[in-house]
C-alpha cells in the first residue's frame, strides 16, 4: 500500500484462488496487509512475493508482520473486487 499512497504504483494484490479454477473463489476479499520486519530488511530478505503461501511462510518465520508490527491477518476491511478477466 505504501507504493500506492506515495504515487509510486498500485499495491500488489494476491489471490488465494482463481475464478473458474478454485472452487472456493469469492469476489469478496478480506484485506491482510503485510510489512517486512526491520530485521528482514537489514538481512536483505525483501522481495516481491506474488504467491499466498510465500507470504504465509515469511509470516511463520517472523520476517513479515501485519501493520505496525501487529500480528499478520485481517484488518477488518472487506472489498468487493470481482475479477472480470480469466487468467488461465
Amino acid at each position: 500500500m505504501n507504493s500506492a499512497l506515495s504515487d509510486r504504483g498500485s499495491p500488489l494484490k494476491l489471490l488465494g484462488g482463481i475464478p473458474t479454477v478454485a472452487t472456493d473463489y469469492s469476489p469478496i476479499w478480506d484485506l491482510n496487509p503485510s510489512v517486512w520486519t526491520q530485521r528482514a530488511i537489514e538481512l536483505g530478505y525483501r522481495s516481491r512475493m506474488t504467491e499466498e503461501f510465500s507470504i504465509l511462510g515469511m509470516v511463520q518465520k517472523g520476517w513479515v508482520t501485519g501493520l505496525d508490527g501487529k500480528k499478520f491477518g485481517s484488518v477488518g476491511l472487506v472489498v468487493d473486487c470481482p475479477i472480470v478477466y480469466r487468467f488461465l
